[in-house]
């Protein structure tokens, strides 16, 4: 790794030492504008209708920002003085964030029209005395390094950032042709990576259309190959091994219950307390078994709620699915050692087959399976199911024994599939990492690249 001749200390921890022709400089008098954004009113369809960016319009990992659902806003003339954004400008995340992505997250105004931005969102445009695409990495360096937590509060589970302190950190830089430089240096090389990144994305792809094929196919035509087929009767599952029935959920489960199966909801209200601490029993939602956000909080019951709620307690091996709004066609298993008692929570639907629990669940997970469940919460519309539409629900009844041949398959095949999975996300993390640190070395100049 190329360095330069000297070096100084900085003063700034995380930075530590700089090339010795570096000057310092308060982030905030590199700076032509600083202004918080504007939210604004629905918009008329009138003159004072203009683009609004919002926090869910940043690509961070691109540090740009993406056009797939621009939103525009009503907002007076007067409101935005200060507020329009120009090519180059930065934006800073300054109130949102959680505790995967604390706020503070900063990308480019790529935007070639008018806009603004809003309320969640600090915007500054720099001076021409100095490179906003430098001072772009280098906020993604403080970022990567963290230095933006100790800028924050947070009220009422949102965190803000305190913009007037956070730009009046220092940066150290050299002469504007020398920065530019960098900033092209790194617009390549991060570009290099970036398509790195994209490829082990695409194969994560692939790899998780294989394994929804390997199961669609294995609930829907078994794993013999030579076995005779017969059409189904159902548009969305197709052929079925001849052998094979067609039946209702009704008949092939055992148990199909709710959270309202203990009591009408006024009785619910009186009889059942939510609790934030660990108490005797947990209430499961789809949210503790997704995994999609790990650091959600629990809710708790007492015993007289599990006891109130013991039509619906859970046990561990339960297929569950959600019934109402986006989630209708997600399927989750509850795990045995979830927690030691466990009862239901509302939106969903738990069943238990006469059968293997384990290759109806896996038929959920197939494409005509969640298909299934669509279909029938189509018939509302905000999109729900009930329990008595979803015991109409046909759907394939090999043998009880052919049933565990198929879930041995499954789980084989798809281990061999993680697997993969596992190393391309491990490639991304790792890729990752080495942007963050790539960008870290350069824009505090222990590594020389012009």
């Amino acid at each position: 790794m190329k360095r330069y001749d000297s070096y100084k200390d900085s003063g700034v921890k995380w930075i530590g030492e700089i090339p010795s022709h570096w000057k310092e400089y308060r982030l905030k008098y590199l700076l032509s504008r600083s202004a918080a954004g504007v939210w604004g009113d629905d918009e008329k369809e009138d003159e004072n209708d203009i683009v609004c960016f919002r926090i869910a319009d940043f690509d961070y990992g691109h540090g740009f920002l993406k056009f797939d659902n621009i939103t525009y806003r009503n907002i007076q003339k007067g409101q935005l003085e200060g507020r329009l954004l120009s090519m180059g400008d930065l934006l800073i995340e300054k109130s949102g964030g959680g505790d995967t992505s604390p706020v503070g997250r900063v990308v480019r105004f790529n935007y070639d029209g008018i806009a603004t931005c809003s309320n969640f969102i600090h915007s500054i445009s720099v001076k021409e005395t100095s490179s906003s695409n430098f001072l772009y990495y280098f906020f993604y360096s403080l970022y990567a390094n963290k230095e933006n937590l100790l800028y924050f509060n947070q009220t009422t589970g949102i965190q803000n950032l305190k913009v007037g302190e956070y730009l009046s950190q220092s940066i150290f830089l050299p002469e504007l042709g020398e920065q530019k430089a960098i900033a092209e240096w790194l617009d390549v090389k991060c570009g290099e990576i970036d398509k790195l990144i994209a490829t082990q994305q695409r194969r994560i792809e692939l790899l998780q259309e294989l394994r929804q094929s390997i199961i669609t196919r294995a609930v829907t035509r078994g794993i013999n190959p030579d076995a005779p087929l017969r059409d189904s009767g159902i548009d969305w599952i197709g052929q079925i091994p001849s052998h094979w029935e067609i039946s209702k959920m009704n008949y092939v489960c055992d148990v199909i219950t709710d959270y309202v199966a203990s009591g009408s909801f006024a009785d619910l209200k009186v009889n059942v307390t939510y609790l934030d601490e660990p108490d005797y029993a947990m209430l499961v939602r789809t949210a503790d078994l997704s995994q999609k956000n790990k650091d959600v909080a629990k809710v708790y019951v007492s015993k007289q709620s599990y006891d109130f709620l013991s039509n619906s307690n859970l046990f561990g091996g339960e297929i569950i699915l959600p019934n109402i709004g986006a989630s209708i066609g997600d399927v989750y298993m509850v795990p045995i050692d979830l927690y030691d008692k466990m009862t239901l929570a509302p939106n969903s639907i738990m069943v238990k087959t006469k059968w293997c629990d384990l290759f109806y669940f896996y038929y959920f997970k197939s494409v005509c399976g969640r298909k299934s469940l669509e279909l029938i919460g189509q018939a509302a519309a905000q999109g729900k199911f009930n329990k008595t539409e979803l015991r109409q629900l046909r759907l394939p009844l090999p043998p009880l024994s052919e049933q565990r041949e198929i879930v041995a398959y499954i789980e084989k095949e798809t281990t061999k599939v993680d697997h993969a999975l596992q190393q391309a996300e491990r490639q991304i993390e790792l890729l990752q990492e080495l942007r963050q640190s790539v960008i870290t070395e350069v824009v505090t100049g222990k590594r020389k690249v012009c």
